[in-house]
């Protein structure tokens, strides 16, 4: 399974299950965990436009949570701890 598919699924069964999500585009920035995980998932998502790519920052995207999840897991996926702050699960 592709790895978009697998976390895909994977926010569907957490929603399905009641898990606490990333909150809103404020939220984003809420740690630096946070911020610099979504810096990179929107640079891997929009390395060449910058227009979309400053949306995203901000959370004005419909890809900014997606990005976020991307870029918590490229970066922390063998930190559990951090890979939590970073999801925004305690």
């Amino acid at each position: 399974m592709p790895r978009r598919r697998i976390l895909s699924f994977a926010l569907a069964v957490a929603i399905a299950l009641g898990a606490p999500l990333v909150g809103a585009a404020p939220a984003f920035a809420a740690n630096s965990l946070q911020s610099s995980a979504l810096k990179d998932g929107c640079k891997k998502r929009y390395a060449t436009n910058k227009k979309k790519y400053n949306e995203c920052i901000r959370g004005n995207s419909k890809a900014s949570e997606d990005a976020l999840i991307d870029g918590c897991y490229a970066r922390y996926q063998h930190q559990r701890d951090k890979l939590k702050q970073c999801l925004g699960r305690r």
